[in-house]
C-alpha cells in the first residue's frame, strides 16, 4: 500500500451510553438528556503529523453496537490513506466495502469517519470548518 504524507494512522471509536437521570453519572456535564436515552458513538481520527479529529455517528437505541462494528471494519481500510482524500475515501468505501450495497448503519458510520476527516482539514487548515465549506449561514443565534 502506497502511504501518502498527511495520512491517516488509527481510528478507535467510544461510546458513551445514557444511564438515566443521575446526578452523579460521570459525563453529565458534558451532554444533556432530557431524561430519555441516546447513546452517543464518537469515533477519533489520528493522523501521522499528531493531528486528530472527532466525528460523531448518528445510532438509534440498540443500533450502537452494529455501527460501532462498522466502524471497526472500515477502520482498518483508511489507515494509510491521505486524510485530505475524503471524497475518494467515501467513493472507495461503497465501492470496494460495501459493493454499491449500503445500509443506514453503514452511512451513520461513514459520517462519522467524514465529520472526523473534515475535522482534521479545518485543524491542518488553521481555520473553522464553517469558512472552509463557504461561510457562516447567520451571525448568532437565539438560546
Amino acid at each position: 500500500m502506497f502511504i501518502h504524507r498527511f495520512c491517516v494512522i488509527s481510528c478507535r471509536s467510544e461510546l458513551f451510553t445514557h444511564k438515566g437521570h443521575n446526578e452523579n453519572h460521570k459525563y453529565r456535564n458534558l451532554f444533556y438528556h432530557p431524561g430519555v436515552g441516546k447513546n452517543l458513538l464518537f469515533i477519533k481520527v489520528e493522523t501521522d503529523e499528531g493531528i486528530y479529529g472527532w466525528g460523531e455517528a448518528y445510532v438509534t437505541n440498540t443500533k450502537e453496537k452494529v455501527v460501532s462494528e462498522y466502524l471497526n471494519a472500515i477502520s482498518p481500510l483508511i489507515i494509510g490513506r491521505a486524510a485530505y482524500h475524503i471524497r475518494h475515501l467515501g467513493q472507495t468505501l461503497l465501492d470496494d466495502f460495501a459493493i454499491r450495497r449500503n445500509s443506514v448503519d453503514l452511512l451513520c458510520a461513514w459520517s462519522a469517519i467524514e465529520l472526523a476527516l473534515w475535522d482534521i482539514v479545518g485543524k491542518k487548515a488553521g481555520l473553522p470548518l464553517h469558512r472552509i465549506l463557504g461561510g457562516a449561514v447567520r451571525e448568532k443565534i437565539r438560546l
